[in-house]
This record gives C-alpha cells, sequence and structure tokens, in this order.
C-alpha cells in the first residue's frame, strides 16, 4: 500500500531528524550503500551542515550522487530544507529597524544599546546598519515596508526588528519576504505562518506557558488561577489555561480580583474554598445542637495556586493567601510578580513563592555573561530597570547566527539572556524560562 508505505517513511524521517549528528554517524549501517544507510547519510547531512548553507549543499549533492534511486530523493527531505531559512554563515550586513518617535522609543533605546554591545563583544566585522520607523499618529500605519525594502536593496542579509506590534502585523502581509527578518513582537495569530517572518519578544504568554510546564514537571495535576481583571491578567491566564489543559492538568476554579482593591478577603475565601468549610461546620453545629472547637480548613482538591499578579500586588496576595490558610500549597507565578530589583526587606513577603524568570535576572548566570558586565558598567543606574530590554536585544542579535539551525529543528535550542530559546513550526522564538524560589527576600535559583 503506497500511503502505508509514505507513512512509514514520514515517521523514519522524522525520527531520524531527533537524533544527534554523532548519534546519526554512530548508527548508520555504513557501506556499501543502501536504502538504510542513506535514510542515516541525508539526516547526518541536514542536522551536522544546517547552520551551513553552501557545505551542506555541496553534501546534499555528494549524497544524490550516492544514493541516486533512494525514495527520500527529493521530495521528502525539500520539505524539510524549506521549512527554515538560509543564512549566510558570515553575515556582513545586519539591519535594524526600530522606532524614534512614539511611545516605544525608551525601550528601543535600550534594545539598540544591547545590540551595539552583542556586536561589539562578538568582534564581527558585520554592519550594523539602523534604520528609523516613523508611526502616522493617525493611521497607525510606519514606515515599516519601505524601510526593509531599502535595507534589502542595500545588502542586509538579516533584518532585526521592529519593535511595534503594528509593524510586525504590516511585515506579515508582505508577501515572500526576501530577507529573514527576526521581529521583535508577534502577531496574535498562533498557528499561522509567515515566510521569512520569526516573531520572537517578551510574550507575556511565555510566561505563562512555562508556569504551566513546571507544574507538569512537578507532578502536579489540579489548580485554581487567580488573577486580576483586565486584558493583561486575563491574557496571561487564558494562556495558563490553554497550555495547563494541553498537557492534562486540570483547572478547579478560576476566579479575578480588582488591582484597585488592598483587601482581598471576599476573593480569597471562595478561592481556597474556606466559604465551603465554613458551611460544612455549621451544617454540623445544626445537627449536633452545640457549638465546637472549630478552626476553617482550605481546600484539599488542588495542588498548586497559580498567581498573575505584578509586584506590589503579589507582595500584598502572597500574605493574604497564608493568612486565609494556604499553608504549604505552592504558589506559583508568572515573572511579573518579581520587580527584578535585590529587595530583601521588600521582597520578603514574597517567601516561598516561586516564579519563572529570564536567564540574566538570576546574577550567577548573567555575571559570566561579558556582555551583561559591559552593559551594567554603561549604564549602572538603568540597567536593572532595562535587563528585559537588553535581553530581547542580546538575543535577537545572537539568533542571527542560530536562526538556520533552530528554524530547522524544533528541538534545537539556544541558551539566550531572555530564555532557552527554540523556534516552532509556526516561527515563533519560544522562551523557556528557568525556575527560581523567594527565600529571605531573595530569588534563588532552583534549577
Amino acid at each position: 500500500d503506497e500511503t502505508a508505505l509514505a507513512n512509514n517513511r514520514e515517521a523514519l524521517w522524522q525520527s531520524l531528524l531527533q537524533m544527534t549528528p554523532q548519534a546519526l554517524d554512530l548508527f548508520n549501517p555504513g557501506y556499501p550503500p543502501s536504502e538504510d544507510s542513506g535514510w542515516f547519510a541525508l539526516a547526518y547531512n541536514i542536522k551536522a551542515y544546517q547552520s551551513n548553507p553552501e557545505v551542506l549543499q555541496v553534501a546534499l549533492e555528494d549524497w544524490a550522487r550516492t544514493y541516486p534511486n533512494h525514495p527520500a530523493d527529493p521530495a521528502i527531505y525539500k520539505q524539510t530544507l524549506e521549512a527554515g531559512t538560509f543564512i549566510p554563515k558570515d553575515v556582513d550586513d545586519i539591519a535594524v529597524l526600530l522606532p524614534t518617535t512614539g511611545p516605544f522609543v525608551e525601550a528601543a533605546a535600550a534594545v539598540k544599546e544591547a545590540i551595539i554591545a552583542a556586536h561589539f563583544a562578538s568582534n564581527s566585522t558585520a554592519q550594523l546598519e539602523f534604520y528609523a520607523i516613523e508611526s502616522d499618529p493617525l493611521t497607525g500605519q510606519s514606515n515599516v515596508i519601505s524601510q526593509y525594502d531599502k535595507a534589502v536593496a542595500s545588502g542586509a542579509k538579516v533584518v532585526i526588528g521592529p519593535l511595534q506590534k503594528s509593524s510586525v502585523e504590516q511585515l506579515a502581509k508582505y508577501p515572500d519576504l526576501p530577507v529573514p527578518v527576526i521581529a521583535l513582537n508577534r502577531v496574535d495569530s498562533d498557528s499561522q505562518t509567515y515566510s521569512n517572518l520569526y516573531q520572537f519578544g517578551l510574550a507575556p504568554e511565555d510566561d505563562a506557558e512555562s508556569v504551566a510546564e513546571l507544574a507538569k514537571l512537578k507532578g502536579y495535576k489540579r489548580t485554581v488561577i487567580l488573577a486580576p481583571t483586565g486584558d493583561w491578567g486575563q491574557r496571561i491566564a487564558k494562556s495558563f489555561t490553554k497550555k495547563w489543559q494541553s498537557l492534562g492538568g486540570s483547572i478547579i476554579y478560576s476566579t479575578s480580583y480588582d488591582e484597585n482593591d488592598n483587601d482581598f478577603r471576599e476573593t480569597l475565601i471562595p478561592l481556597m474554598g474556606l466559604d465551603q468549610s465554613q458551611q460544612r461546620y455549621q451544617s454540623l453545629k445544626s445537627s449536633l445542637g452545640r457549638s465546637m472547637e472549630f478552626e476553617p480548613r482550605r481546600r484539599q482538591d488542588i495542588d498548586f495556586l497559580f498567581l498573575v499578579a505584578k509586584p506590589l500586588k503579589a507582595r500584598q496576595l502572597v500574605p493574604q493567601l497564608k493568612f486565609h490558610r494556604s499553608g504549604d500549597l505552592p504558589i506559583l507565578a508568572t515573572s511579573h510578580a518579581y520587580s527584578g530589583f535585590v529587595d530583601p526587606q521588600q521582597n520578603i513577603d514574597l517567601n516561598n513563592l516561586v516564579i519563572t524568570e529570564l536567564p540574566w535576572v538570576y546574577s550567577t548566570i548573567a555575571e559570566q555573561d561579558p556582555v551583561y558586565i559591559a552593559l551594567q558598567d554603561q549604564s549602572p543606574q538603568n540597567y536593572m530597570n532595562n535587563i528585559k530590554l537588553y535581553a530581547l536585544g542580546v538575543d535577537a542579535y545572537r539568533l542571527v547566527s542560530e536562526l538556520n539551525t533552530l528554524s530547522r529543528d524544533t528541538q534545537a535550542q539556544m541558551n539566550g539572556a531572555s530564555g532557552i530559546l527554540s523556534v516552532s513550526e509556526q516561527g515563533h522564538v519560544v522562551r523557556h524560562l528557568l525556575t527560581g524560589k523567594f527565600e529571605e527576600g531573595e530569588l534563588k535559583l532552583t534549577q
């Protein structure tokens, strides 16, 4: 059956692509050339040389001569090659598109500072060209298309930016981008793939998904969600819910709080199930006809609580949760709960809170990177305020040399400043964050 045979070959191919070049070389049946050894040799070439297009092309031509009638020639691997992008090994011209007017100017300045620092540290001889993105305040449309075309015409081999979501949306409508783009924001569509457009940014969805992955890793199965009202909080809660349920987790209860409040008892009592505990006590008291010693007991049907909060609210909510009998219940939160500033006195209220954060927030990791040290020396007053934007800029620059590999292999990873990075089939640069726990008011790396 031809269909079954094609499916088996596709399954074999996908399995081989999960292996390292070393493993492929080791397990290759070898000579004389056979159908089996052809599969291994082809997978080895793609995995070993995917970051060097010129060498890969020569290797594939040699492979085709060695295995002239192989069933993989050429359709089955054509898709693998086309799925990624080709950036020349020695990029000699990088264009950066950043806003020079409007609300993103300060963020753009921090990203630019980081890109320049990463460029100098790399000792690259490439030209770094900056192009100003300006938006029409009436229409919201920017000059991103004309600036992209100008960069390409000037010889850019890869483009970093733009930063504004609206400009990324404009580029997403550009048919067949001739030069790869590492955008510093995302469009809303999760599922659509855009040719040569790689969407990278500090999306809160990454934080939410990292918490869900952490909870799964810890063996948790059931949770409750506490998030603020409004678009920001609900967006994170929705993203967490989607990921958590896809991992097989259950959500027992979900509720919202008003960020303008300081006393959250009306929200926390039902969240922790203390109202049901009170009802059980009243029912028992009524049945027995007498009072008894009573201590409210929190719900026992959950493994952890997922908290969405900004720093001030997190410092208020964690102690109030303790007061409302959270006890030893693990509380997991996104990075938004932490200001990023080392202040044990202020952060003592966050003790035992577990969060996922980008690597550069942990000084033990960041201080090993000379670019971090350079930025710290350059802007001693601002570097913690800008730490996440610095990490974004540094990683965007470093992605240029890694994109060939990451875009072809969704399992491949890059240890970045903003996370452990991988590229999804849709071209999203996904940030996997690191776990930390507050102890004595300080965030400590736990993995």
